[in-house]
């Protein structure tokens, strides 16, 4: 049986995922819970950098296809 946990955190709009992991998050969540995995979801175009920033054996970054808003999608 797989005990292995994963944390999802999502960085879709500006710097909120980076200021997130600049912080103790990601070696507490991993001292804390030492099975666990974290895999980032952000923009495709982020994917590369944030993978050189914060990629490790535990921490897996996946880059998903942005989707294009419509111009009333826009104003709402």
């Amino acid at each position: 049986m797989n005990n292995q946990r994963t944390i999802f955190i999502t960085s879709f709009y500006g710097l909120i995922g980076r200021n997130l992991l600049a912080t103790n998050i990601l070696p507490t969540l991993f001292r804390e819970a030492p099975e666990a995995r974290v895999v980032i979801l952000l923009p495709e175009e982020k994917q590369k950098r944030y993978q050189e920033l914060f990629g490790s054996d535990r921490l897996i970054v996946e880059g998903v296809p942005t989707i294009t808003e419509t111009p009333f999608e826009l104003f709402l």
